[in-house]
């Protein structure tokens, strides 16, 4: 429930009028009238009885005179206004938290306690300050509900705070932005009685990502419980007079801080380590929905967009099966990334987008990771899943499992020479092809054909001509190589999209040749006669569509980590 309501820009008709400051009893005036500020009026109606003295006297921190007066014909709870009292003056004591000495509200502070806001406002105060005095009336429903004696004390802070910015930062209260204005009387008050309003963390935790910030109230008492533990206590006041004229709007509230601290807060916030000053965790009771994506095991590449709008924390959720992936953000943009555990918590190792990485999910696994941010404009955010290997396999000495009958027949690479060209084995094939005193720039692949048997087994064959040029010291050559794949053969299997190559055997044979005059790396032979046992399995993912087929190796000798497309020749 809203406590206060203040303003610097009312037009005020004094409560008591035509007489000195703290008289004894006075007459007070009917009502409180002509409260407006830029054209937005707001009447309150207090039906005011006599003003009755009950306690005066100067605060002792920051040496201010007091007041407490009772305006009201009803009978206040018994021990109500001795607890304002005691409440004022613990108060003031908290103010010397605030700086290297007590903050305190520039003026004469008075306490009336009223009847009942006629327009239904469930307020606990309203706050005016102008002239000599800060008048701060204590409305029907601070002292009628049946906890007033827990709720007395933070009320008499909170409106206490109230004068204190009155008197700190004019601009601020022209502007009136409620996000600055009541979340951080809101913290003072918690600081004075600490503890932790639940109800204000979860509003915070259902509005931050849902509206613009400078139109929170109280729930943004979160931000500065973060101010005072990651600045200092002593941060707050000059925080808040330092905010720019125009902090009510979107512009002036994301210029409250820089946009790498709004993350930092945002950061923090996610992780629940917002404490108060006596280790009280800040954080919601429940979960807001997030919006979230889950990327399907067979998806290669995905854009994901994340809604957002300006002056919102930017919270977004996507789960990625098994697989190493790439992870590229949106430039100019800071957000960052991590995964969560198993109770949907935030882990340690955020990452900024922008810098581009990759994510390890373990074999028949899933992981949920969180991308947040603070958005400065209305456009949504996009950033790039790619698949690049996969980390599942089955271990060549067991069973593959089964056979995918789609896969099952005889298949021609499509670009052959493309599939290879970046590949580990191309890289090996040129490094022979440099001390023979050459290098290649071309690769032909006559035909590269697989065959997947319904028994689990397969062989292939991929013949191909390199070709380029040396230099023998004297001479330019060009330069040949030639390599026959005798054999490669070993089993398979798949397992959902998941496909696994074991290869058993594999013989190959390179030859290469130069001429220019006769010199050059003339008729040198390369080969290699392997029988393999328990290698390491080639594991990939695959889909298959009728007579395409297209796989997706992860780091092999004879594959780039490009995507594989072949076409079937013919099925079994």
């Amino acid at each position: 429930m809203m406590r206060k309501s203040i303003s610097a820009f009312a037009v005020f008709t004094f409560l008591c009028l035509n007489s000195p400051l703290w008289a004894q009893t006075e007459q007070c005036s009917p009502s409180l009238a002509g409260f407006a500020r830029d054209g937005y009026p707001d009447e309150l109606s207090l039906g005011l009885g006599d003003c009755n003295a009950h306690w005066e006297g100067t605060l002792p921190t920051t040496n201010v005179p007091a007041r407490l007066t009772t305006a009201t014909d009803a009978t206040v709870p018994p021990g109500f206004l001795d607890a304002v009292v005691t409440a004022l003056v613990e108060t003031d004591r908290a103010t010397s938290l605030l700086a290297a000495g007590p903050v305190d509200p520039g003026r004469a502070v008075e306490f009336i306690v009223a009847g009942p806001r006629t327009d239904g406002s469930g307020a606990y105060g309203e706050t005016f300050s102008r002239g000599d005095v800060c008048h701060v009336v204590l409305l029907e429903t601070s002292w009628s509900a049946a906890n007033w004696a827990a709720e007395i004390g933070p009320t008499v802070a909170h409106e206490f705070f109230h004068c204190i910015q009155a008197a700190m930062a004019t601009n601020l209260f022209f502007a009136s932005p409620d996000w600055a204005i009541e979340g951080s009387a809101t913290w003072f008050e918690h600081q004075v009685y600490s503890s932790v309003p639940h109800s204000f963390v979860d509003r915070f935790e259902d509005n931050v990502a849902r509206i613009p910030f400078n139109e929170l109230e109280d729930e943004a008492w979160v931000l500065f419980v973060w101010l005072a533990q990651s600045r200092g206590v002593d941060a707050i006041i000059p925080y808040l007079q330092g905010l720019p004229d125009i902090s009510e709007t979107v512009e002036g509230v994301i210029d409250a801080l820089t946009p790498a601290q709004w993350v930092e807060f945002a950061i923090t916030y996610t992780e629940r380590n917002i404490f108060t000053r006596d280790w009280r965790r800040v954080a919601p009771t429940r979960n807001a929905p997030v919006e979230a994506a889950v990327i399907p095991p067979e998806t290669d590449n995905a854009d994901v967009l994340v809604p957002r709008g300006r002056a919102q924390m930017m919270r977004h959720h996507v789960t990625l099966s098994s697989g190493v992936w790439a992870i590229t953000g949106q430039p100019g943009t800071i957000a960052y990334w991590t995964r969560l555990d198993e109770s949907g918590n935030p882990t340690r190792g955020w990452r900024n987008m922008a810098d581009g990485f990759e994510v390890e999910v373990p074999c028949q696994d899933t992981h949920t990771f969180v991308v947040i941010g603070f958005s400065d404009t209305d456009d949504d955010y996009q950033y790039g899943v790619q698949f690049q290997e996969e980390t599942c396999s089955l271990a060549c000495g067991a069973v593959l499992g089964g056979v995918d009958q789609c896969v099952v027949g005889h298949w021609e690479v499509v670009d052959a020479a493309e599939d290879f060209r970046s590949s580990p084995f191309m890289t090996m094939m040129r490094g022979f092809a440099t001390m023979g005193g050459g290098s290649i720039d071309q690769v032909d692949i006559h035909t590269e054909t697989y065959t997947f048997a319904a028994d689990g087994t397969f062989s292939s064959n991929r013949p191909m001509t390199m070709s380029g040029r040396g230099n023998d010291g004297a001479n330019d050559f060009e330069i040949t190589m030639d390599i026959r794949v005798n054999e490669d053969r070993g089993r398979w299997g798949t397992n959902g999209r998941r496909m696994t190559l074991c290869t058993e055997r594999n013989i190959w044979e390179a030859t290469i040749t130069g001429s220019v005059g006769g010199s050059g790396p003339e008729g040198q032979e390369i080969s290699t006669d392997e029988t393999v046992t328990d290698e390491e399995p080639l594991a990939a993912r695959y889909t298959c569509d009728g007579n395409t087929l297209r796989i997706r190796p992860g780091a092999n000798i004879f594959f780039s980590d490009d995507p594989i497309e072949l076409n079937r020749l013919s099925s079994p």
